[in-house]
């Protein structure tokens, strides 16, 4: 008796020859919902001339950038024109890192905030702080991080889900 399993075979081989990409669109998922959330649910994004929320990037293994591509700073110049810098050098840190991960590891997707000062207000806890932003404050980037682990893996579970 003589089993044919070419087309099983095939069919893995197409699901596996996509995984990485799907891997890869399921992460910038997880990062959209991330932003998102910062952007709209408590604790929010400071803003004050919305540089900080401006200065979020996005970039991937694949070499593309997936947000923040062209920020525009306001301000003054001189803080417009260090804003500008340092974005374009988190970008290039931020691919550099996701292509080295990617080529060892597999998909990568890294992302954050190029703004010089987006440490220091995202630690500013404590204290008589007057944010301009309803609901915002510190702590926003780990508490998206924090609130979307759950989801984060049935996006990725929904992304990269074989095809029956």
């Amino acid at each position: 008796m003589t089993i044919n399993i070419d087309p099983l075979l095939k069919k893995i081989s197409a699901v596996y020859s996509n995984i990485d990409k799907k891997l890869l669109m399921g992460l910038c998922n997880v990062q959209s919902k991330m932003y998102q959330d910062m952007d709209h649910i408590p604790p929010k994004i400071p803003v004050e001339y919305g540089n900080l929320r401006r200065s979020f990037y996005a970039v991937t293994s694949e070499c593309e950038v997936r947000r923040g591509k062209t920020p525009s700073f306001t301000n003054d110049r001189r803080n417009a024109t260090i804003l500008n810098t340092d974005h374009s050098d988190a970008i290039a840190r931020g691919l550099n890192r996701a292509i080295k991960f990617g080529t060892k590891k597999g998909p990568c997707v890294v992302f954050g905030f190029s703004a010089f000062y987006a440490l220091y207000v995202h630690e500013k806890y404590g204290g008589n702080i007057k944010w301009t932003r309803p609901e915002s404050g510190p702590g926003f980037f780990q508490a998206a991080i924090r609130n979307n682990i759950n989801d984060a893996l049935k996006i990725m579970a929904r992304t990269v889900r074989m095809p029956k």
